[in-house]
């Protein structure tokens, strides 16, 4: 079954043979998410992009992206969002970050042919394209335009990923934590009203992030609230943009 080229495929990732769930109806012509999906692309490049993708349905907890894959791959988020964790040698994990839909992982991957080192895990519900890194890599080589918004997008998440090591590197805790939520707000957060974004981040992947214990960041989320820069709730938070206070940390 084919649609604008992309190939449509069950997903049985748990292994507990509910295949049917995940099965794309036949009517449909466009996967919904296509458009958000390739956002990051001009049309015509969508559209090529579109040709050598698989597009697939993931259970909450499924892993997305491995980190040593039998085959490599470009994931594009289409609907749902991804966690991105690294492991430590003992096996710890460390949040890295989420991708949402429009999200691209994996290109660096793919075009020189090394392994992420992190996983993507579907947090909830989730829909992707997928598409071979070596498919990917020879479209670059005859596709000059394809190439350069490529590298664009790879420019981007350099950049993300430099500012987030910036917010890292605040001496006090509060101001860590702040600097990291107003990254993740800016980067995965939604509009909530004038000089206000909602961030669904949990306090645990908050405390992986800043590199502290989930009670130290705890009271500092307090601390924060209490002087008006978020508001909290149940894996969900308020991010106030306002004038940079003073909080005792």
């Amino acid at each position: 079954m084919q649609s604008r080229g992309a190939a449509v495929i069950d997903v049985d990732a748990s292994g507990d043979g509910l295949d049917d769930w995940a099965r794309y109806p036949p009517t449909e012509i466009i996967p919904p998410g296509d458009a958000v999906a390739f956002s990051q692309f001009s049309s015509g490049t969508a559209a090529r992009l579109r040709k050598l993708a698989v597009y697939r349905r993931w259970r909450d907890g499924d892993h997305v992206v491995e980190r040593v894959p039998d085959d490599l791959v470009v994931t594009v988020i289409a609907l749902g969002r991804l966690r991105v964790i690294a492991k430590d040698q003992r096996g710890e994990e460390a949040f890295v970050g989420c991708l949402s839909a429009g999200g691209v992982h994996g290109l660096a991957s793919a075009l020189t042919e090394t392994p992420w080192p992190t996983v993507g895990v579907a947090d909830g519900y989730c829909e992707t394209f997928q598409i071979d890194a070596l498919a990917l890599k020879e479209l670059a080589r005859t596709d000059a335009a394809l190439a350069m918004e490529v590298s664009c997008v790879l420019g981007r998440q350099a950049l993300e990923l430099m500012a987030l090591s910036i917010a890292k590197l605040e001496s006090l805790l509060v101001d860590r934590v702040h600097a990291v939520l107003v990254h993740f707000a800016g980067a995965i957060g939604r509009p909530a009203g004038p000089g206000a974004r909602i961030l669904d981040l949990s306090q645990n992947d908050l405390a992986s992030a800043v590199g502290a214990s989930r009670a130290r960041v705890n009271v500092e989320l307090k601390a924060l609230e209490k002087a008006g820069r978020v508001a909290l709730g149940y894996r969900r938070m308020v991010i106030y943009e306002r004038a940079a206070q003073d909080v005792e940390g």
